[in-house]
């Protein structure tokens, strides 16, 4: 319904904000001496973009075009907002510098994402930190974003707590004049509410 279909879009906010992060992360994680500080560059540079703390488990870069985080974690005034076991992204160097943020394969494991309501509006909309510049010419894409065994909670300031579990998604996201896009072509869910019955997830 409806609210799930929001509920995938702030998902999908989420996951594209800490995408950029690692993405900017790895413009200075090209060297030895910076890889075997990826993890803090990527933590320090995530304050800048993010309205939010960001730690990591581990990072490994492969000269191939991989990037593997480990027990990845968001929270923001203390409060979880995302937490994954591993992040996987495949990227193609070449197609980066010749055009833009486009990232070929973006895996999460196992996700557990948290949207919460406060009285100023929902956590995940305070994500990503507003710029001084105008920044409708930002465009990225992820050709294919897959999220495996996820969950996600649901607290609205005034209804009951909504919980999905078993979230598993195959989409294409891409976000240009400041429209997010997600092509979902296999998308399901288990709604806690409905007795855990399995739930087509709609495209944004």
């Amino acid at each position: 319904g409806m609210r799930l279909a929001r509920l995938t879009r702030f998902a999908a906010l989420v996951i594209v904000g800490l995408v950029v992060v690692v993405l900017l992360a790895l413009v200075i994680a090209q060297t030895a001496w910076a890889r075997n500080r990826a993890r803090l560059a990527i933590e320090s540079r995530a304050s800048t973009i993010l309205n939010g703390e960001v730690r990591l488990g581990s990072v490994r870069w492969l000269p191939s075009g991989r990037v593997d985080l480990t027990d990845l974690r968001v929270t923001q005034n203390g409060e979880p907002v995302l937490a994954s076991q591993a992040v996987s992204v495949r990227y193609n160097t070449w197609q980066l510098l010749r055009h833009g943020l486009i990232l070929d394969e973006v895996t999460l494991v196992q996700p557990a994402i948290h949207l919460v309501q406060h009285s100023d509006g929902w956590n995940v909309t305070k994500l990503l930190k507003a710029r001084k510049r105008d920044s409708s010419g930002t465009s990225f894409r992820i050709a294919q974003l897959h999220v495996r065994g996820g969950s996600v909670t649901l607290n609205p300031l005034h209804a009951p707590a909504r919980e999905f579990g078993a979230v598993d998604v195959e989409a294409d996201v891409s976000y240009a004049q400041r429209q997010l896009r997600a092509g979902i072509s296999r998308g399901t869910a288990r709604d806690r509410e409905d007795e855990w019955r399995k739930t087509e997830i709609e495209a944004l």
